[in-house]
């Protein structure tokens, strides 16, 4: 599937050489998932999957109005109601593509989140390998608050952040987290006075990244996803086959005769 020509709830546009933008656009409703959200942001990750290497090398990640996201639209779960199980159970797994997908993809993914980030939207940020964040932004696990569980895979990501200890507290407590406290806890990886800061040093970074060889990002991804189910030997094991890779690469053998050559140009 292709990203539809016409996008109503999202948008998606290169920013930079290899960088993808893909907004939340929706923000009458604080850019609320509804199932065309979901199918649109979907197809964008197909999208972005086939343009690998070639067209983006990574992706940036934000929302338009005052906020990222705050979850699933409760309009769209209103009319769930009395469903039976397999039409709801299909109904949520198909929301749920979207985290398995994206964090599926080889090149990194940067959030940029602001405002107040609610429900399903706190995991669709933290699930990125890197997490900017505006100072007024507030994540809050609200989940409980309405009868629901954390999911769109809060369970992992988030213990793998700050720990079991203190994911019960986030999670089953529901206290809003501020921007300062989240920095602190490891929920976001840098925290910039705007959003437009926040978008502009992601960018940046996003374009660092992009510029690096991607087979060797995309193996470092793929090494630091595996070692949250991996033991120290099977980490190991997998970084010595990557590496060997590495070094029968002709960029490596290029960095390295490069080195050598500044190295002797100011020796002499």
């Amino acid at each position: 599937m292709s990203a539809p020509s016409a996008l109503r709830h999202m948008k998606f546009e290169t920013v930079a050489d290899g960088v993808a933008l893909v907004t939340f656009a929706r923000p009458e409703v604080k850019n609320a998932f509804n199932r065309l959200m979901m199918d649109e942001a979907l197809a964008i990750v197909d999208e972005l999957a086939a343009g690998y290497p070639a067209r983006w090398r990574a992706v940036v990640v934000c929302g338009e109005g005052d906020n990222y996201c705050c979850g699933g639209d409760l309009e769209m779960f209103r009319e769930m109601l009395g469903q039976p199980r397999h039409a709801v159970h299909a109904f949520i797994a198909r929301f749920h593509q979207w985290a398995l997908a994206w964090d599926a993809l080889p090149m990194p993914t940067l959030a940029v989140m602001h405002g107040p980030v609610v429900g399903g939207g706190v995991p669709q940020g933290l699930i990125c390998d890197l997490r900017y964040a505006a100072e007024n932004t507030v994540v809050h696990f609200n989940f409980m608050h309405i009868g629901l569980v954390p999911d769109m895979g809060s369970h992992f990501i988030v213990p793998s952040l700050v720990g079991v200890g203190r994911a019960y507290e986030l999670m089953l407590a529901g206290e809003p987290i501020d921007a300062a406290e989240g920095l602190r806890l490891g929920l976001f990886t840098k925290v910039l006075p705007t959003r437009e800061e926040a978008l502009a040093a992601a960018t940046k970074r996003a374009s660092v990244i992009a510029a690096v060889p991607p087979d060797v990002v995309a193996h470092s991804k793929r090494l630091l996803r595996n070692a949250r189910h991996s033991s120290l030997s099977e980490t190991v094991a997998q970084e010595v086959a990557c590496q060997a890779d590495r070094f029968l690469d002709p960029v490596f053998a290029e960095k390295i005769a490069g080195f050598f050559a500044k190295r002797a140009r100011r020796a002499s």
